[in-house]
């Protein structure tokens, strides 16, 4: 689920999260603590969309947020298709892959 902008939050103290696109979803009250938690945020448009598809982009940057993984690592320079990496996402993907929690295929390329 998305990944790239922050989450709106209803109150001041950011107990109620709001995406126009979870009530009544099965998922609502896991999205909503995943969100607390930092780990996952949602869509500039103010939607969460549960039911699309995960980016490997987005798995990188959910995956360095929970384990809170920090620095820049080591760039995304050293994949063959670095240039088609969103910006966005670029030091997550860095930071997971200089922790070793994931990789490129063979060809040298993340995708």
């Amino acid at each position: 689920a998305g990944v790239q902008a922050k989450a709106k939050t209803g109150k001041s103290d950011g107990t109620e999260l709001l995406f126009s696109d979870i009530k009544g979803h099965w998922a609502k009250e896991n999205i909503e603590r995943a969100v607390g938690l930092g780990f996952v945020t949602g869509y500039e448009d103010g939607k969460f969309r549960p039911q699309g598809q995960v980016t490997r982009a987005e798995f990188a940057a959910m995956l360095a947020r929970a384990l809170k993984l920090d620095g820049e690592g080591g760039g995304t320079a050293g994949f063959t298709d670095s240039g088609h990496i969103p910006q966005w996402a670029a030091s997550f993907i860095s930071q997971a892959a200089s922790a070793g929690i994931l990789e490129g295929y063979e060809d040298g390329s993340f995708r």
